[in-house]
């Protein structure tokens, strides 16, 4: 609690800073007569409905926002397991501040620049996902932790070579005031890093502590999400499979002594399975206090497509957890105006690449607004679809004849948040009648 205060106060002292930055007509997705920051764009009185913003624009709903994490605290308290979100999702500091305050144990990152970043907001407990390997990217980690001597933060290893990197660096620097910890990463075989078994982890578990007292072995850490192109349920069992043995190998390496002194940390659970992670790691080791920690990203803003899906196959999973109040709901959405209809069959909206993501489904269509004819957003008609997408353009299938007119707006579902965060300098917050309260910046 006390390490959760003061990761509060840090991140609202350097976020009151980012709040003077410049919002303004150079920044995609504000209106170009506008000058302010970031502070005052909720006093500008600005709606999508009344035409005032540019399109495209990303915008986060705040009523889902708030739902979402509602179910998530409810989420960890049923279960006992921490969370540290993935941060790369939004790369919103002041995301990551809704979710301290809402009781993350920490925040997850992915490259050393990231860890960075959340460090400097004020973050310390990061899970650095991944290898830590290029000279500056150690350099970088290891200056945090002589920086911030409070800064706890782990990163991954899989091999005994990339521990000795590791270590080689650390007692070069001679100046850290305790060993760099490390989670030992288990894979599977064929998928993405890690340790392809429980076996070759307790091999590479001696190596570490043989090099003593420059690493200091501080857990275990999955990911689960490794095996696409399989059927749900097999991908189901694979994830079951790979947690488990997570689970397994802190078991046995605890019994041997592998583990440094002081907490263990087990952690896995993306966005998909993190009911199962939460499940298997909160069993504990007995003898030895451990913190089982899932990092799913995506719960936050949720969308209308990949991870809608995978959230129902929890709760098909574990009929329990439909009584988590009302459940996840997409926050994020990506508006655009129908500029074109050339052919019958065919219109545009005024969205592409640069806009949204593509990289697992086409965009999904959901609101519709006429301007001068509509009070609030309407369901889009049946039969409209994305069929392809160009970089400044949608390509729709609409009906004949087709139900849109020139300068009509529409809604869209993402299929994967990540990949179209990363596309916006900033994203508006609004509230249900789509009037701006907010922006939030993201730093990719």
């Amino acid at each position: 609690m006390l390490r959760q205060s003061h990761d509060a106060v840090a991140m609202a002292g350097r976020l009151a800073l980012e709040a003077n930055l410049a919002l303004d007509g150079t920044v995609k997705g504000t209106p170009s007569g506008m000058t302010g920051d970031f502070a005052n764009i909720a006093r500008k009185g600005l709606s999508l409905l009344d035409g005032d913003l540019p399109l495209p624009v990303a915008l986060l709903r705040e009523s889902a926002l708030i739902q979402n994490r509602t179910w998530m605290r409810a989420f960890l308290a049923r279960t006992g397991a921490k969370i540290a979100p993935h941060g790369k999702t939004p790369m919103s500091p002041a995301l990551a501040q809704m979710q301290m305050q809402d009781g993350a144990w920490g925040v997850t990152a992915a490259t050393a620049q990231q860890a960075a970043i959340f460090a400097a907001f004020g973050i310390r407990r990061i899970i650095l996902a991944n290898r830590l390997v290029g000279r500056e990217n150690i350099r970088v980690v290891i200056g945090l932790l002589e920086q911030h001597l409070d800064l706890d933060l782990w990163c991954l290893v899989d091999s005994a070579d990339g521990a000795r990197i590791l270590a080689d660096a650390v007692r070069a620097h001679g100046k850290l005031a305790r060993p760099l910890r490390v989670l030992i990463e288990i894979g599977a075989f064929g998928a993405r890093t890690g340790v392809r078994d429980g076996k070759g982890a307790l091999v590479l578990a001696r190596d570490i502590e043989a090099l003593h007292p420059w690493l200091a072995l501080s857990g275990v850490e999955a990911y689960e999400g490794v095996f696409g192109g399989h059927a749900p349920d097999t991908r189901t069992a694979l994830a079951r499979q790979m947690v488990e043995e997570v689970a397994t190998f802190a078991h046995v390496a605890a019994g041997e002594g592998l583990f440094a002194d002081g907490t263990i940390l087990m952690t896995a659970g993306g966005t998909e399975f993190f009911d199962l992670a939460a499940q298997v790691l909160s069993r504990g080791i007995a003898g030895r206090e451990v913190i089982p920690v899932i990092r799913s990203g995506c719960y936050v803003t949720h969308d209308h497509l990949s991870f809608a899906k995978m959230f129902e196959r929890m709760v098909a999973r574990d009929s329990s957890l439909a009584e988590i109040g009302t459940g996840l709901t997409p926050a994020l959405e990506v508006w655009a105006a129908v500029p074109s209809q050339p052919e019958p069959g065919l219109a545009f909206a005024t969205m592409g690449k640069r806009d949204v993501s593509y990289d697992i489904e086409m965009p999904l269509p959901v609101h519709w607004f006429r301007p001068e004819r509509d009070r609030a957003p309407q369901p889009v008609p049946p039969g409209v679809s994305v069929t392809r997408l160009n970089d400044q353009h949608a390509f729709l299938h609409v009906p004949h004849p087709s139900p849109f007119e020139l300068g009509d707006l529409i809604g869209f579902g993402v299929s994967h948040v990540c990949t179209t965060f990363d596309k916006w300098r900033s994203v508006l917050l609004v509230d249900d009648e789509y009037r701006v309260t907010g922006a939030i910046r993201t730093y990719f």
